[in-house]
């Protein structure tokens, strides 16, 4: 028969032996915990533990701290849980997601990246059409456009900077044009006769620029731009004849023609030394290439009268510039072509949406109310009645009759008409066949 072994033993739950209970490497056995432990040395350690229910398997490895399997490891649809790190030498093969994200699916996009993929690599990137800042060149860039007219009308790509400068230029009106100028002098003397003369201004003190004025031999000046000019001379001198009077005279001239209304006239009486200054000006409208000139004469063949060109001169400016024209603006909507009507046919008080509009009304009165029209608003009042009708000033309301101190309530004739304007807050004035 064969020998039964009994090592020592407790069905209490939950009970442990002490080293107390057993000699150094025997063994005990909880049958209610379905647990062994041997004592090894001065310590208790469970070394069996089976599940209740009468299945078998391990559920504390912790005293083997280098634990390994002869075999595939089968969790039976249980969970690894616990806190630390996973250190896996080898390949990892999943079904299912990590932490929610589908590895097999997201590896597919993975496989599409480049060996040796560089996102700093501007060679690679630039290649792939992807924009960097060191790009110095947007003629690759399907979304840039260099398009002067901006004839696309493109609400998805980007103008250059050339095709906007070119656009702005070829269509902003009212950009003008620089200040023109130009101040001249002469030299030397010209003697005065009846017979008329150019005033030899050929020496240019200040001018906007050398491309603006052509300034002749003879006093002739050509205007190379168009425009609306100021012009401004004096003839100075005087006249040393003895005790006589003489009169000078100067006018502008442009292509020949003398200007209306630029002549200066100067009377000199000499008693010792008669100077002379004939100063005149104008506003002329030329054209590029006009030519300007300053023509003087006395009334006298006789008597002797001398321009000195140094201290006389001509001025002139631009008033105005010509900038481009500029593209037409778009067209507002169109205003209303009639007076829309509302018809009441008992008392009634205006509301907002009577602005603009004309109240048809056969019996009982129009009030005006507060708090209701801004300043602009205005409404038509129509008596479509053969009897007086009132137009009442509701409270906090004021009232004015046009033309007078009148203000409060007004009466409308039959078939009468009047208009209410509102002035100001809760102020309107009325005017019509009113009483």
């Amino acid at each position: 028969m064969a020998n039964v072994f009994k090592p020592k033993r407790s069905s209490t739950a939950s009970s442990v032996p002490t080293t107390a209970n057993l000699e150094d490497g025997e063994l005990a056995v909880n049958s209610a915990d379905q647990k062994i432990y041997l004592r090894n040395g001065a310590s208790i350690i469970e070394v069996g533990n089976v599940a209740a229910g009468g299945g078998g398997g391990l559920s504390n490895v912790v005293e083997d701290t280098t634990p390994q399997l002869g075999g595939n490891l089968d969790l039976n649809s249980n969970n690894i849980t616990g806190t630390g790190n996973v250190n896996i030498t080898g390949n990892v093969t999943l079904t299912g997601t990590v932490d929610g994200r589908d590895v097999a699916t997201d590896g597919t996009k993975l496989d599409g990246i480049e060996a040796s993929a560089d996102v700093t690599d501007a060679t690679n990137v630039d290649a792939a059409g992807a924009v960097m800042e060191s790009d110095t060149s947007t003629a690759n860039m399907s979304f840039v456009v260099d398009e002067d007219n901006m004839a696309s009308n493109s609400a998805t790509k980007v103008p250059t900077q050339q095709s906007v400068k070119a656009y702005v230029d070829a269509n902003a009106g009212g950009g003008g044009t620089a200040l023109r100028y130009l101040h001249v002098d002469g030299t030397g003397t010209q003697d005065l006769s009846t017979t008329t003369i150019t005033l030899d201004f050929d020496t240019t003190i200040a001018t906007s620029d050398a491309g603006d004025f052509t300034v002749g031999a003879g006093g002739e000046i050509t205007v190379i731009n168009a425009g609306t000019y100021f012009i401004e001379y004096s003839a100075t001198g005087d006249q040393t004849s003895g005790s006589n009077r003489i009169i000078v005279s100067a006018q502008l001239e442009v292509n020949g023609t003398v200007v209306t209304g630029s002549q200066a006239d100067v009377y000199s009486r000499n008693t010792a030394d008669g100077d002379f200054s004939a100063v005149g000006s104008s506003v002329v409208v030329l054209s590029a290439n006009d030519v300007v000139r300053v023509r003087a004469f006395s009334d006298s063949d006789t008597l002797i009268a001398t321009v000195d060109n140094t201290i006389s001169g001509l001025s002139m400016f631009t008033l105005s510039g010509s900038g481009p024209q500029g593209a037409t603006g778009a067209t507002g909507p169109q205003g209303p072509t009639d007076v829309p009507q509302n018809a009441q046919t008992s008392a009634y008080t205006l509301v907002a949406s009577d602005n603009g509009k004309h109240v048809s009304i056969t019996t009982g009165g129009v009030t005006v109310p507060s708090g209701v029209f801004s300043a602009g608003n205005i409404v038509t009042i129509y008596n479509n009645s053969a009897s007086n009708q009132t137009i009442t000033q509701g409270a906090s309301v004021t009232l004015r009759e046009a033309g007078t101190a009148n203000t409060g309530n007004r009466t409308l004739g039959q078939r009468g008409l009047a208009t209410i304007l509102c002035v100001a807050s809760n102020e309107f004035v009325i005017t019509g066949t009113i009483t």
